[in-house]
């Protein structure tokens, strides 16, 4: 006992002791270290993977408390004004003798790589509970998608894993194109292991990662059941999830099939999918003799998957993935996890591709999203008054003067003509936008009416003529990414995680484009039903809390109906959907979607945004992928993308589901509430 209390005495001594040195290194990501002092002890922990292009990074925290009962609060900050990083901070109150968990979600916006923790007590850094924190690094242009975290005791092997990985999303994997995929490798790791025990238990924690891996036993024994809820609310809203050592058919798994309690869900694959054995190919390298050459992967070594449609199988959940293998697929082979990666397609493992964008760069989509008549310089107006303003200062003046033999006076009415002005244009200015808070609203609604649960996704854009004194306040549920219209990005704000997501200053500018992406899980018992009225109707009870302005509706035979509107708490009769009707939809759609301003083109964007500019700092553009965009490949537009193309809609709605488009949806957790809005766009896509 001793020797145990002397070892874990000169652990902390030596902590202590680092976190005194001037300069001294920052811990490394993946790292585990401890605090002592104040009768504190502190155990941090920041392994993780992702957060390249956004996401929140989890630093875990275990607190022990041997004085009083205390008010304590994390903060977490920039360890330097040239390295940004958002500022965090959560409050707690700890008994005398109790330990605490809690993680500290640190949102990845920012060009920032590392921060330092302080532990602060009625305003006072405590002394020696300070340490210094590595971030991951932002992504200019490697590690575009692929992030796995291991969820497992002990060490794995998944270096082939992360070669597939370099090579399937770096973009010098593709550097040597061959008849599969050539490998050449960059820096960078796609994948970290953790310990089961102290799993974040919010949903939030995973969206920096793209796969979580582990065993069934550990999925279904060794993690809380907080921490099961939140991987599968992550796996809800895009994630991607991988069970290994099933030991059988997954079709006919109680264990996990229970666990994933498919019979209270309607928003999922009927089915689980076996793998399609015909996609596999066999990858090519670059040849470590002759870079100027590729060869097959040399498949003799390591643990190869046999290549067989029982390897593992596939079933969707919400909008994420389950893969289910019957056993244990680590090491395999870089072509052999390449065939699964290719089975999920980039559009799922890609972090930008399901978001859409990078929260860290900027957004080429952010000028497809402006608010209409807002933020824009009023030119006409301001021509108009300059000519007024060169005419009398000049002309005028001068006439004036040199008839009265003052030419003198030019010195005293020039500087206030010219103040006079200046405030004429810049109040004119402030009163033509006013000084409320405008906004326009992109809401796709994925709703679970057998669950009783709902997915927003929601792309939002604010102008704020006065910034809202109490800043902007998110659920601890929903996910905030902002859209950046410069490469400039993020300057500064801060995020309290103590009641609510309050992201309390920085965020919202007065009399700035302001856009943000969110991302809700949450529980919604409204629903939409319906009945059978003959051949040709059918009735739909509307119980939503907002007006149905139009839906689309396929019953249980697979038959389209259309109709609209429908009250809220009433019924309407529905028609079969004629193409005629089906046009009108799309044309509902399509008169709110995204637009650059009129005679702009992605090439026409303004200095503050020019890809070229960008692409001299960072190596690479934004604009590089799909010819400038990558918005349309999210979840939110490739689903409005399906309403909007003749008969599309059915990759959609599938048997009892339905598409409508709202009058209003003010359940949405956007931050704010009783704005302006202007060309706001709500949908719902529903599952009975």
């Amino acid at each position: 006992m001793l020797k145990s209390f002397l070892k874990q005495g000169l652990i902390v001594l030596a902590v202590g002791f680092a976190c005194l040195l001037p300069g001294k290194p920052a811990w490394a990501i993946g790292t585990e270290f401890t605090l002592s002092g104040s009768d504190l002890v502190v155990d941090v922990n920041t392994k993780w993977i992702g957060g390249h292009n956004g996401g929140y990074y989890p630093v875990r925290i275990r607190v022990r408390n041997i004085g009083p009962a205390r008010q304590l609060t994390f903060v977490l900050r920039s360890d330097h004004p040239s390295n940004p990083v958002a500022e965090v901070s959560q409050r707690i109150v700890i008994e005398q003798n109790q330990t605490l968990n809690t993680t500290l979600l640190v949102p990845m916006v920012d060009s920032g790589s590392s921060a330092q923790l302080r532990v602060v007590e009625n305003g006072r850094i405590l002394k020696n509970l300070t340490g210094s924190i590595s971030l991951p690094d932002v992504n200019y242009v490697y590690n575009h998608g692929g992030s796995l975290l291991i969820v497992q005791n002990g060490v794995v092997d998944g270096e082939k894993y992360n070669q597939a990985a370099l090579n399937q999303f770096s973009r010098a994997g593709s550097a040597h194109p061959s008849h599969g995929s050539a490998y050449y490798s960059p820096s960078g790791e796609f994948f970290q292991t953790v310990n089961p025990e102290g799993l974040p238990e919010n949903w939030l924690a995973y969206t920096s990662v793209d796969i979580v891996a582990m065993r069934l036993e550990t999925l279904t024994k060794r993690i809380t059941p907080e921490a099961r809820n939140a991987i599968l609310n992550w796996v809800e809203t895009g994630g991607n999830l991988l069970i290994y050592e099933i030991g059988e058919d997954p079709a006919a798994s109680t264990e996990l099939n229970q666990m994933l309690d498919w019979n209270r869900r309607a928003f999922r694959d009927e089915v689980w999918s076996p793998a399609n054995r015909g996609a596999f190919r066999h990858v090519s390298l670059i040849d470590p003799a002759d870079n100027s050459r590729t060869i097959p992967e040399d498949l003799s070594t390591g643990e190869r998957w046999p290549v067989s449609d029982s390897t593992f199988s596939v079933r969707s959940l919400g909008l994420g993935m389950v893969v289910a293998f019957r056993e244990n697929p680590f090491p395999g082979t870089i072509s052999h996890w390449a065939w699964l990666m290719n089975t999920l397609g980039e559009s799922r493992i890609s972090w930008r591709n399901r978001n859409g964008l990078s929260a860290r760069q900027l957004a080429p989509s952010f000028m497809q999203f402006l608010i209409p008549g807002v933020g824009g310089v009023p030119v006409t107006a301001f021509l108009l008054l300059i000519t007024v303003f060169t005419i009398v200062i000049g002309p005028v003046n001068y006439a004036y003067f040199m008839r009265k033999k003052r030419l003198s006076m030019l010195l005293l009415t020039v500087p206030l003509l010219s103040l006079g002005s200046s405030l004429l244009l810049v109040g004119y200015s402030t009163v033509a936008h006013g000084f409320s808070i405008k906004s326009r609203v992109r809401s796709v609604t994925f709703l679970d009416q057998k669950q009783g649960t709902s997915i927003s996704i929601n792309r939002v854009a604010y102008y704020a003529g006065v910034a809202p004194s109490q800043g902007l306040q998110f659920g601890q549920s929903t996910a905030v990414y902002p859209v950046w219209a410069t490469y400039e990005g993020y300057e500064s704000g801060r995020v309290d995680w103590s009641d609510r997501q309050h992201l309390t200053s920085g965020w919202l500018r007065p009399r700035t484009r302001t856009q943000f992406l969110t991302v809700s899980n949450q529980e919604q018992r409204g629903r939409v039903d319906y009945k059978a009225k003959g051949a040709e109707a059918l009735e739909v009870s509307n119980g939503l809390e907002w007006e149905i302005e139009m839906i689309l509706l396929v019953d249980q035979q697979g038959k389209a109906w259309i109709g609209g509107p429908v009250r809220a708490g009433g019924v309407a009769d529905l028609t079969p959907a004629s193409p005629d009707d089906l046009t009108q939809l799309r044309t509902t759609v399509m008169d709110k979607d995204l637009a650059l301003p009129d005679g702009m083109t992605l090439q026409d964007m303004p200095a503050a945004v020019d890809p070229h500019r960008y692409r001299y700092s960072h190596g690479y553009s934004p604009y590089d992928d799909l010819g400038g965009d990558v918005y349309s490949r999210s979840f939110q537009e490739s689903t409005l993308s399906k309403f909007r193309q003749p008969e599309a809609y059915r990759s959609v709605l599938r048997p009892n589901s339905y598409f409508v488009i709202l009058r209003a949806h003010d359940d949405l957790d956007i931050g704010l509430q009783n704005t302006r809005e202007r060309m706001s766009l709500y949908t719902m896509v529903g599952y009975m």
